[in-house]
């Protein structure tokens, strides 16, 4: 869409997102974060912007802005506390052990959620 372009190139300026490219799923870690950002800003611009993306899934704009909900994985190689974003995205649980035994054997733990993409 010409307006996500216009939008992600204007803050690509500032170093918050990465280039525009292939959708991809909600996921407001602050591991994959580009910036100095705070935690806090972060997980509170994920929950914002999941608010914004559920409404917008709701509506009959959404095929047309390429919104859709999608299941989600963070597979770990090792056990990690669940995430600071568990709250903002939907049906947070840990990985069924018979899906993680689908991946390369160095993911042994993981958790599963739903997100909007």
């Amino acid at each position: 869409m010409q307006v996500r372009q216009c939008i992600q190139e204007k803050i690509n300026s500032s170093q918050h997102l990465p280039p525009p490219g292939p959708p991809t799923t909600l996921n407001p870690s602050p591991a994959q974060k580009m910036s100095n950002t705070p935690e806090e800003l972060t997980l509170r611009w994920g929950s914002a912007t999941f608010e914004h993306l559920m409404r917008l899934f709701y509506t009959a704009d959404a095929p047309r802005a390429g919104v859709f909900l999608s299941y989600a994985h963070h597979v770990l190689s090792e056990p990690e506390p669940p995430p600071a974003w568990t709250n903002i995205v939907h049906s947070f649980g840990p990985m069924d052990p018979k899906h993680l035994a689908l991946l390369p054997a160095r993911y042994k733990h993981g958790y599963s959620y739903g997100t909007v993409m």
